[in-house]
C-alpha cells in the first residue's frame, strides 16, 4: 500500500502510514526498491515526496543487488518531471541528506554516467550540479560494450545538449581513453562508421529502451494496455509511435553538430 501511494503521489497517505510504522522505509518491493527509490523515480515524483521521506529517515546510499542508489534510479524517468527543475531539486535533496555522488553501480557507472548514457539534459545538468565528476571513465568490462574504456564525455556523442553540460561543467577535451583516443578522435570515428551499423545500433537501444518503459509502467501498477485517450489509444501504441520517431533520429547530423561543437570548444580553449 505504501509503494502504491507513492506512485500516486499521495504524501498525506505516506506521511501517516510512516509515521505509524517507521520500519517501512526499509522495506523492498518485488523489483528490490526501496519506497525512496521508487519515489525519485516515478513519473509522478516530486521533490515534496522525496523529501518527506528523507525527513523521514530514509537511507539516501541504499543499494539494489545491482547496485543502484537512489540518485541512479532518479536518471532516465519518463515524462514531464525529467525535464526543467525537477531533476535538479530531487538531486539536491538526496546530496544535502548525504547521498555519495560517485558511486558505482555493476556495470561501473555513476549517477551523472548513467544520466550521459539514458537521461535527459536536464538530469545530466541535475548531477553536474550537485559536483558528479565529468571526467570519469567507463571500466572496461562495462556495458553496452561500445562503452568499454570511453569516457564520459565520449557517450554524449550524438548528444549537442549533452557535450554543452559536459563542456561547461569542465570536462577534458584532451583526455585520452582506454584505446588512445581523444573525444574529438572518437567522434570522428563515429562519424566514419558505416551509417547501417549505426542506425542498427540506434535501433537496437531504441527496442531495448521501449522494453524497459514498459516494464516500469507496469512496475507502476498502469496497464499499458489501458486506454489513455479518447481516441481509444493505450501507453503500448504511443510508446511505440514516440520510439519509431527516435528509430527516425538522424544520429549522423548529430554526431556532425557534436563535432562541431567539440572543435570549437578546442579553438577557443587555446
Amino acid at each position: 500500500m505504501l509503494f502504491q501511494a507513492i506512485v500516486d503521489g499521495d504524501v498525506r497517505i505516506v506521511r501517516k502510514m510512516i509515521a505509524s510504522e517507521p520500519s517501512l522505509l526499509y522495506e523492498n518491493d518485488e523489483y528490490g526498491f526501496t519506497p525512496l527509490m521508487r519515489a525519485v523515480s516515478s513519473a509522478e515524483r516530486t521533490p515534496r515526496l522525496v523529501k518527506t521521506l528523507i525527513d523521514a529517515g530514509a537511507d539516501v546510499n541504499i543499494k539494489t543487488d545491482e547496485g543502484y542508489t537512489a540518485l541512479h534510479m532518479m536518471i532516465d524517468v519518463n515524462g514531464p518531471t525529467g525535464t526543467g527543475k525537477m531533476p535538479e531539486q530531487i538531486a539536491k535533496l538526496l546530496f544535502d541528506a548525504g547521498a555519495d555522488v560517485e558511486v558505482r553501480q555493476h556495470w561501473g557507472w555513476t549517477p551523472l554516467m548513467r544520466a550521459a548514457v539514458e537521461g535527459t539534459p536536464d538530469e545530466l545538468q541535475a548531477l553536474v550540479a550537485v559536483g558528479g565528476d565529468v571526467n570519469k571513465s567507463f571500466p572496461s568490462d562495462t556495458h553496452p560494450e561500445f562503452l568499454d574504456g570511453r569516457t564520459t564525455l565520449m557517450a554524449t556523442i550524438g548528444e549537442p545538449a549533452k557535450i554543452q553540460i559536459m563542456i561547461g561543467a569542465g570536462a577534458n577535451l584532451l583526455a585520452t581513453d582506454a584505446h588512445g583516443q581523444t573525444v574529438l578522435e572518437y567522434a570522428r570515428q563515429c562519424l566514419s562508421e558505416d551509417d547501417a551499423d549505426m542506425n542498427e545500433i540506434r535501433d537496437d537501444f531504441a527496442d531495448a529502451s521501449m522494453a524497459e518503459t514498459l516494464r516500469q509502467i507496469k512496475d507502476a501498477g498502469i496497464d499499458p494496455d489501458a486506454p489513455i485517450d479518447d481516441r481509444g489509444t493505450t501507453f503500448r501504441q504511443s510508446l511505440k509511435d514516440t520510439f519509431a520517431d527516435a528509430k527516425e533520429f538522424d544520429y549522423t547530423a548529430e554526431v556532425r553538430k557534436s563535432i562541431h561543437l567539440l572543435e570549437s570548444a578546442l579553438k577557443n580553449a587555446k
